[in-house]
């Protein structure tokens, strides 16, 4: 797989990380969220937004962290294949040419995606 489960320790406990072919690594359930400032007066030239990072799942041993990891690659490989299915079969339904070839092109960018998180 192009696509390795691993674990990196941070303050005492194990995070879930995604190791990808290319050496970029991605940390499981790693988010943040932005958050609009609704300005007082109008003469207010602070920011508008502010950003929040979440820390993300967090575990004791790092066999949880891996696994917890490895789930994330299965659900991810298994949406992509629904979604080709899914353009697949808006690709019959089209009522247009044009429709179908877009349809088809979708398609074909989830199977290569696909195949980069699985190939050997």
């Amino acid at each position: 797989m192009s696509v390795k489960p691993t674990a990196i320790k941070s303050f005492g406990e194990y995070k879930p990380m995604i190791r990808h072919a290319s050496g970029r690594t991605e940390i499981c359930g790693q988010r943040s969220k932005t958050f609009q400032i609704q300005a007082e007066t109008k003469f207010y030239s602070g920011p508008s937004e502010v950003t929040k990072h979440f820390r993300g799942v967090t575990f004791k041993t790092r066999a949880e962290a891996v696994a917890f990891a490895q789930r994330d690659i299965d659900y991810r490989i298994q949406r992509r294949r629904e979604a080709i299915s899914a353009w697949k079969e808006k690709a019959d339904a089209a009522t247009t040419e044009k429709n179908r070839a877009r349809c088809l092109k979708a398609a074909e960018y989830e199977r290569r995606a696909l195949a980069a998180m699985t190939e050997a």
